[in-house]
């Protein structure tokens, strides 16, 4: 007989798992990404019902694999997080994705940052397509909650040659960005200049003091 588990228990075990081993940790992203989808379908298609079975283990991955299998859809069958969405479509998604939350601000938020993560997989990360598509929303509020998890997600993807990182250029991709955009991009540098730096106090303290004027503070 076969032990079937809630995802609550998945993520449960992922998390002591993590605890235990850094490696796992670092790796187990995308795998609470396939809880978050298998999560969804077994809700009746539901954000709401669906978050309810999420936590924050693995960065987290559960609510944004949500976010994923809502832009698939119900005739998404496979498990393998391919989609032939078109940009379009997902402009049109973006913009009632979190109307079921209502004033519930912090569901709300964990909505618009786990559909910057989505799209930024969905886009292979694209950062250029994705913020395109966070600029379907309606709000400064909304815009800008869904550039932060593309900018997340673009640290934390486990598709590590698309990302947008150069590891000669520590500010990149904020510095090369439009201006609308630095402010959330700057907010996740760090952990980018830590990923290539390490922990070598001096360097990030020179790459911030570095970023584009008046992000010096938010890359802080």
């Amino acid at each position: 007989k076969i032990n079937f588990k809630t995802s609550k228990e998945l993520l449960q075990e992922m998390d002591e798992t993590g605890n235990k081993d850094n490696n796992f940790r670092l790796q187990c992203h995308s795998i609470a990404h396939s809880i978050g989808r298998n999560t969804y379908y077994q809700s009746n298609s539901s954000i709401p019902n669906a978050f309810q079975q999420c936590a924050q283990t693995c960065h987290a991955g559960c609510y944004h694999g949500v976010l994923q299998a809502f832009f698939l859809g119900e005739g998404y069958t496979g498990t393998d997080g391919e989609s032939h969405l078109s940009i379009a479509e997902m402009k049109e998604k973006v913009k009632y994705a979190c109307d079921e939350f209502g004033s519930d601000v912090k569901q709300n938020f964990q909505c618009l940052h786990g559909m910057g993560h989505a799209i930024q997989f969905f886009v292979s990360n694209n950062l250029t397509k994705s913020l395109d598509i966070c600029d379907a929303l309606q709000t400064s509020y909304e815009k800008e909650s869904c550039y932060g998890g593309t900018f997340m997600e673009n640290v934390v993807s486990v598709n590590k040659d698309t990302r947008w990182i150069k590891p000669a250029e520590p500010l990149y991709p904020c510095s090369a960005l439009d201006e609308k955009y630095k402010y959330q991009c700057y907010l996740m540098q760090t952990s980018v200049m830590i990923e290539l730096f390490g922990e070598d106090a001096d360097k990030l303290i020179d790459g911030c003091k570095n970023a584009d004027i008046g992000y010096v503070r938010t890359c802080f």
